[in-house]
């Protein structure tokens, strides 16, 4: 008996951003990333284009955040005019801030942190 095909998984933006792809955005502090995602995440949502490219159609959207609390990012998504996405802010917790550190403890975290929102198969993480 053979395995069923595995689901097809939309792109994030065809052509550009394929599913599964690994895309970076940086910047100093201050220049406009968030609010430039939260233009991202309501064209996400509401199946706009991106660039003059469709968008897929995502399962949900996750946010971590470790340089701010999470109200200081909603604030961008909200006047962007997004619907409420799943997150977690490091800042929002007491964290011990010293095991990011321990450079082989670094993707133990990532990964519980990236559990705990716990997104849906073909989820799009930011």
């Amino acid at each position: 008996m053979t395995a069923p095909p595995a689901p097809v998984l939309p792109d994030p933006i065809e052509h550009l951003m394929p599913f599964g792809s690994i895309s970076t955005l940086s910047g100093a502090s201050g220049v406009g990333k968030t609010a430039f995602l939260a233009g991202m995440v309501r064209a996400w949502q509401s199946g706009m284009e991106l660039f003059g490219l469709k968008t897929g159609k995502l399962p949900a959207i996750g946010y971590l955040a470790c340089d701010r609390p999470w109200r200081d990012h909603q604030a961008w998504f909200d006047r962007a005019g997004c619907e409420p996405i799943l997150h977690y802010s490091l800042r929002d917790e007491a964290y011990a801030w010293e095991n990011l550190r321990d450079s082989k403890q670094v993707p133990k975290i990532f990964g519980l942190l990236v559990d705990s929102l716990k997104l849906p198969p073909g989820s799009l993480l930011i």
